[in-house]
């Protein structure tokens, strides 16, 4: 005989076996009632909180025979088949495996059949995130446009990944994490179905360890039920959920609101040599710092403490400031611990830079960034200055009109030399010698004149 786990057992098999999801199931369950289902879906959301579930249970409530008030009645031959996963017009793609252009296009061709025997053929691709660009491009088509018959659930946690041509096709549901109290309902429901019993507020230890997975707390009790037996105890689902059960954490908490140095660090070398993890140790100091905190605000009422933790918390919150309890937590809940969780340094530096009153990293940071631009100083008033007279313009000088250039008197004319070479024959005369000095003429020119 296969052993079933109890997530897997304990599937909804109707809407209103979904929890937590009211507004989308509401929807479906009256579109499913008027028979106007939509011919895409996309559902998107965190994991564990029922987007497949939910698409199986609207294949079956399409295809059931005798519907009732938009919920499958479970006992027609479709919702038996569905419910078996015998059921041949459910087609379930897991695009993480199958996210290639090839098997979009096998899915192109097998859309153009009818159902075998329902009335839909449904096609449930998950995590469709993962198909390539050319996979989207080959199913746009037919998203857009497919036959009757054919209805598309496209599921994902990341829909920021969806193409828009792809969401805007589709009617999306945004499912969200699962409150606490559904969550604790499921699991009381399916541990007196299945015999387990559990102490008082054990279930609420794992729907916190869950973070709002129904499917991951239902896994944690399945386990702590095949660990500690059917009988579980809150000492055992501490243990089973890894949570650190020690007194010293409120002591811790204690020494960060007072700001004791000796003690924190004695306590947290304590729980090293110990062999405590130091991070689930430090986790469980914050969870104290909050409760402090929630009680420093009045807000008693929000929170399920036994008598015990109460008389031993509320003397610490009445004596503390707010101030000092938000101190602690900032100090202490950004711990880094580099992947070593059991390395007490980085919380002994956190709670020693607490205690002496030092700034966080990013308060340092704050601080610095306006020292390094010095700011302006502030303008001096300016004083009054004198009225200026208005300057008297300079008479700029008028251009004279040009006056006419006097034109160079003719000089005195010259007897020309030209009848004197033609009567020489064109030759120049020769030079006559100056006359001596005294007024005496040479003889021979006297005796020439003679």
């Amino acid at each position: 005989m296969s052993q079933e786990v109890l997530y897997r057992k304990w599937r909804p098999a109707s809407f209103g076996d979904v929890a937590g999801q009211d507004p989308i199931t509401s929807t479906l369950r009256n579109a499913v009632a008027a028979g106007t289902p939509a011919h895409a879906y996309l559902f998107t959301g965190p994991r564990g909180t029922g987007k497949t579930s939910t698409g199986r249970i609207l294949a079956k409530a399409v295809n059931c025979l005798a519907p009732v008030e938009g919920e499958p009645d479970g006992v027609c031959e479709s919702c038996r088949a569905f419910a078996e996963g015998r059921a041949l017009d459910l087609i379930e793609l897991d695009a993480a495996s199958n996210r290639g252009i090839d098997e979009v296009r096998a899915l192109r061709e097998s859309v153009g059949y009818a159902p075998n025997a329902a009335t839909y053929k449904v096609y449930l691709v998950d995590e469709v995130h993962m198909l390539t660009d050319a996979a989207f491009n080959a199913l746009l088509k037919t998203l857009e446009e497919p036959p009757g018959h054919v209805i598309f659930v496209l599921a994902t946690t990341e829909p920021h990944r969806i193409p828009p041509t792809i969401s805007s096709r589709c009617q999306r549901f945004d499912f969200r994490r699962i409150a606490l109290t559904p969550t604790v309902e499921q699991l009381h429901m399916i541990a007196a179905r299945e015999g387990i019993e559990v102490a008082e507020g054990g279930m609420e230890l794992i729907a916190r360890q869950a973070g709002g997975s129904l499917r991951d707390a239902v896994n944690l009790l399945d386990q702590l039920a095949a660990y500690h037996g059917r009988s579980l105890d809150i000492e055992a689902v501490q243990r089973g959920l890894g949570l650190v059960v020690d007194d010293r954490a409120a002591q811790l908490a204690r020494a960060a609101v007072e700001r004791d140095l000796p003690a924190g660090l004695a306590l947290l070398a304590a729980v090293r040599d110990d062999g405590i993890e130091v991070r689930a140790f430090v986790r469980e100091v914050v969870q104290t710092l909050r409760t402090l905190l929630m009680l420093r605000a009045g807000a008693r009422e929000e929170l399920e403490l036994s008598d015990g933790q109460l008389a031993e918390l509320m003397p610490v919150a009445e004596s503390a400031s707010a101030s000092d309890i938000v101190g602690a937590l900032s100090a202490l809940g950004e711990i880094d611990f580099a992947g070593d969780n059991y390395d007490a340094l980085p919380a002994e530096i956190a709670f020693a830079a607490h205690a002496v009153g030092l700034p966080a990293e990013r308060d340092a940071l704050a601080q610095a960034a306006p020292a390094a631009a010095p700011a302006p100083a502030p303008s001096r008033p300016r004083e009054a200055q004198p009225e200026r007279q208005p300057r008297a313009r300079q008479q700029r000088p008028q251009p004279q009109p040009p006056q006419p250039r006097a034109e160079p008197a003719p000089a005195a004319a010259t007897p020309s030399p030209a009848p004197a070479r033609a009567a020489s024959g064109g030759r120049r005369p020769p030079r006559r010698p100056p006359p001596p000095a005294g007024g005496a003429v040479p003889a021979g020119l006297a005796a020439r004149r003679g």
